[in-house]
């Protein structure tokens, strides 16, 4: 091969188009100003949203002191206990580094971290049924009617945000996998 063969072979090397290259100089801005998010990041950041709830969810307590205050302790332990529970799984969601990690490690760490949601699921359902029954009953006995109407509603509301959330962790967590796992 002689050097003009050579020269001609280099001219017809396709160069990226410019929106392909714009496409690039987006992805490299985005890496460079750390706009680009992990699936862990993201996960991570909903752990800390539940745990934010849960301490935000004692202040919403502090009205009905007076009325009950076995309900405000009931309520105030369960949000507590829930609140220790999903920082130390973000904890927990935070420590993946699958930079570092082998496959099968991080793929260890993937479904520990689903079977530590499955646990505070399963501990959180089984404590908020009968709080959420005494807090319904106190509510219609101290405030009437009204109260246990907003209460059900409540509720409806509390269980659709729930299954939101419960959708987007299981979808994280299922993509998370579907990456590690070929």
């Amino acid at each position: 091969m002689d050097l003009d063969q050579l020269r001609n072979q280099w001219n017809n090397i396709d160069l990226p188009s410019e929106a392909a290259a714009a496409s690039v100089r987006e992805i490299e801005r985005k890496v460079s100003t750390t706009k680009v998010t992990t699936l862990r990041d993201k996960l991570y950041r909903l752990t800390l949203n539940l745990v934010v709830i849960s301490f935000l969810g004692i202040a919403t307590l502090v009205p009905f002191a007076v009325e009950s205050p076995e309900m405000v302790l009931a309520a105030g332990a369960f949000f507590v206990v829930m609140g220790l529970v999903n920082f130390y799984r973000a904890l927990n969601i935070k420590h993946i580094d699958l930079s570092v990690m082998t496959v099968k490690d991080a793929l260890e760490s993937v479904y520990n971290v689903e079977r530590q949601r499955m646990i505070a699921r399963i501990v959180g359902i089984t404590c908020a049924i009968p709080l959420v029954i005494f807090m319904i009953m106190t509510f219609a006995q101290s405030f009437g009617p009204w109260a246990l109407y907003g209460s059900l509603v409540g509720v409806l509301l509390g269980g659709c945000i729930g299954l939101a959330i419960n959708h987007r962790t299981t979808q994280l967590l299922r993509e998370m996998k579907s990456q590690l796992n070929p």
